[in-house]
């Protein structure tokens, strides 16, 4: 196995203090990809000077902006693409297109839509990696327009043109050819799509389908590698004729029509809704999108739509339903839709989002229990949980996105409403910044009621009602306070002298917290954790002495929210364990990482985890999605 940790922690990489670098890029992958959106916004930024953030907050309540290079890449960006190369050239080189597949999977994994596509283009420019990229392209390219995303990806990166000289005329803006292996994967993509979905993610935004079609070309090659890969026989690949002139050339190849494309040529040629039927719709292969722009916003336009609308696209319109004032069987066809899905591919403060953007108690009803009951599928967690969210001015600044309100905290406060309500009252979750609160929980509550509970503890309750810990001058105030993370210390303090078993600990931060300190200089945000802690009071410390004085087997959980690539605990300890995502999909990784282990009685009777297996987080996603 590949060394997996720097001994010594080394200098923060964005506040005063002390972290843990993490040497195995596999790892440090796995630790940064889900958190957060690919190349969006992040608090901490090397080429973000302080005041520069401070202005940003001031002026508009939340950090939104993206610092980019020349490539139109963040700080962050950047360094997911050096991990994922490192991990191309390394010892175990496939373990990117596992990883890659764990964040796109919608129903046990990371559930990301961008970063996957990264992680594919990246596997194609390096020779150790290329040989993969067809086996692992239809578990990371799902939706049709992803064919687009990673062919974008891949020319962006690796087949830019340098820019000309001041007296030199522009060249093209991307040279030379796609590798074979990259040619192959968009080639089965393609031949793996239907018509529909074709037609339903076709736009006019390069690349387009005919730019890539183009690219791909149709080998003999190619042919003979798709007819091995579907089983199938056909004239023409990866797409007959007349789909291909129509995403090529836009071309109705009449004496060879399909069907969808006749419907799509009739739908196209009336404005007239009432003209429009549900059939056609469906028959022309038409995204809600299409039609709304093609037909207006009307009522009768969304309760048109509906029928062809999926789980996400019903959640996020729901304000525009009642904005256009839908019937109610329109409003009993949303809810019979909805509640018909199995498998959520949501994350699940989208739930939180579309319940807050609502106004109707149905919708807001609806909202609640569709959260509720994915959280009842997720694995049960033996023994006691404590899991500490971030709830610190990073966490609570920056928004998941530049288009969004939604904060970092959103997402951590979400799952661990999450783990709440799954877990009931053998979880304890605490909410810090500059103090530490626990939260007064009732297991019988919603998931959305528990989230909207931490959210007022920690931004707006005064904290001492609330018996907030924390140093004299942090013990007072709105919420837990956002100057800094010393809260942490003072809860993984409290429950070691309470002696409070816990089996494992959950972290929900964006780790540019409790990483300050080591021996002799324990700082945090300018306050001297040592005065309270004693020497050498970093995180790891506090993590240890916990062990030491109360649990030794006790697992520790580090999930990342916001990407930043370095860690507050020591890599490698098979006791810890270094996670990323805003999915509830993490409850069931961490029963996987567990799974196995013997159960047995220690003193007063109280069952407890056995001495941890070393089973490292790469180990289960291998087991899952290694094809």
């Amino acid at each position: 196995m590949a060394t997996t940790e720097t001994d010594t922690p080394v200098a923060h990489k964005h506040v005063p203090g002390s972290a843990f670098n993490i040497a195995d890029p596999v790892t440090k992958l796995a630790h940064m990809i889900g958190g957060g959106s690919f190349n969006e916004p992040k608090y901490y930024d090397s080429n973000r000077p302080a005041a520069a953030v401070y202005a940003e907050l001031f002026a508009t309540g939340k950090i939104a902006s993206v610092i980019v290079d020349q490539m139109g890449l963040s700080e962050q960006a950047r360094e997911v693409i050096e991990t994922a190369a490192a991990v191309a050239q390394g010892d175990t080189p496939e373990d990117l297109l596992v990883v890659a597949a764990w964040a796109r999977d919608t129903k046990a994994g990371l559930k990301l839509r961008t970063t996957p596509q990264v992680l594919l283009a990246v596997a194609a420019a390096f020779p150790k990696t290329r040989g993969f990229v067809p086996k692992y392209a239809t578990a990371i390219i799902q939706r049709a327009d992803e064919i687009r995303d990673v062919f974008g990806l891949y020319r962006h990166l690796f087949m830019t043109s340098p820019k000309p000289a001041e007296n030199e005329k522009p060249g093209r803006a991307h040279r030379g050819t796609l590798p074979h292996g990259l040619r192959k994967a968009l080639s089965l993509s393609f031949a793996s799509q239907s018509d529909y979905t074709l037609l339903k993610y076709n736009g006019t935004d390069r690349p387009t389908f005919g730019d890539v079609l183009k690219m791909v070309g149709g080998s003999a090659k190619i042919g003979t590698f798709l007819r091995k890969a579907t089983g199938q026989a056909r004239t023409q690949w990866p797409l007959p004729k007349a789909m291909f002139e129509y995403l090529v050339n836009g071309r109705y190849v009449e004496e060879d029509l399909p069907p969808v494309l006749a419907a799509r040529k009739r739908f196209f040629a009336t404005k007239d809704v009432a003209a429009v039927t549900p059939e056609l719709v469906r028959e022309a292969a038409l995204t809600w999108e299409n039609v709304v722009s093609h037909l207006g916003n009307a009522a009768a336009v969304w309760e048109l739509c509906v029928p062809i609308m999926g789980e996400m696209a019903l959640t996020r319109n729901l304000r525009n339903f009642e904005q256009a004032e839908i019937s109610e069987a329109a409003w009993d066809r949303v809810e019979q839709k909805l509640l018909a899905v199995e498998d959520s591919v949501q994350l699940p403060f989208r739930y939180f989002s579309a319940e807050r953007e609502v106004s109707s108690p149905r919708a807001k009803a609806l909202m609640a229990k569709l959260l509720d009951r994915a959280v009842s599928k997720l694995a049960d967690l033996p023994g006691n949980t404590l899991v500490l969210v971030d709830n610190s001015g990073s966490a609570v600044g920056c928004a998941v996105s530049k288009r969004s309100d939604l904060r970092v905290s959103d997402a951590g406060n979400t799952l661990a409403a999450v783990l709440a309500k799954r877990l009931g009252s053998r979880c304890r979750v605490g909410v810090f910044g500059d103090s530490l609160v626990w939260v007064p929980i009732d297991p019988e509550a919603g998931t959305l009621a528990i989230k909207k509970q931490i959210d007022s503890v920690g931004r707006r309750e005064e904290r001492s009602t609330h018996g907030a810990l924390g140093i004299p001058d942090y013990r007072h105030g709105p919420g837990v306070g956002q100057s800094t993370e010393t809260g942490l210390w003072f809860a993984l303090d409290d429950v070691t002298k309470r002696k409070e078993r816990f089996d494992r600990i959950v972290f929900l931060s964006d780790l540019c917290c409790y990483t300050q300190g080591d021996n002799g200089t324990a700082t945090n945000c300018g306050v001297n954790m040592e005065q309270y802690f004693g020497k050498g009071a970093t995180m790891q410390v506090m993590v240890d002495r916990f062990r030491e004085q109360v649990n030794p087997t006790c697992r520790a959980y580090s999930v990342n929210l916001a990407g930043y690539g370095q860690s507050q605990l020591r890599p490698g300890d098979t006791r810890s364990h270094l996670m990323s995502g805003w999915s509830d999909k993490i409850v069931d990784l961490i029963r996987d990482l567990e799974s196995g282990e013997p159960v047995y009685s220690v003193g007063d009777g109280v069952p407890t985890i056995a001495e941890p297996l070393p089973v490292l987080v790469i180990e289960v996603l291998r087991d899952r999605y290694r094809r």
